[in-house]
């Protein structure tokens, strides 16, 4: 199976919308579908984002045409599809679970509102990739004993 997991950390709703639209749009103008599945109702976020922020560089239209009220469950199991899921750790990691069970290939993207309680370096370990307002990068998982030898090449 090569399900990709991608998670992003977001402070608040309009960080999360200026880390995951420039994705979404760059995803969507390859030919990918986007299914929202979301905890909470974001559509009057959304709408008012795109309405405060200029040059966003995407398109708006088809941004506001998904579904961004909350919805949990997934409509239809598709590998073409990118499954953005936005809400508290378990609500994700849930959804995460339904679909990589389901042996469905695609792109998981993960989305994490960054709290007191929230285990950071436990999202970054269960992911493969972690998506910022520069790029997606991939997540270097080293063994200790890989980490021992990088700090002690470094060293000399």
């Amino acid at each position: 199976m090569n399900t990709k997991k991608v998670c992003c950390l977001y402070i608040s709703t309009y960080h999360l919308f200026t880390i995951i639209l420039p994705y979404i749009n760059g995803k969507m103008n390859d030919g990918k579908e986007i299914e929202l599945i979301l905890q909470k109702d974001l559509s009057s976020d959304i709408e008012r984002y795109v309405k405060s922020v200029k040059n966003l560089g995407i398109d708006t239209e088809r941004i506001l045409k998904l579904d961004w009220k909350n919805r949990n469950k997934v409509l239809e199991k598709n590998e073409n599809k990118i499954y953005v899921i936005v809400g508290d750790e378990n609500f994700i990691l849930n959804y995460e679970k339904v679909l990589i069970e389901n042996e469905i290939e695609s792109e998981l993207l993960g989305c994490y509102k960054m709290n007191n309680n929230l285990e950071i370096s436990k999202v970054l370990l269960s992911h493969d990739y972690l998506l910022t307002t520069k790029r997606k990068k991939e997540i270097a998982k080293f063994s200790q004993n890989e980490q021992k030898r990088r700090t002690i090449k470094s060293q000399l």
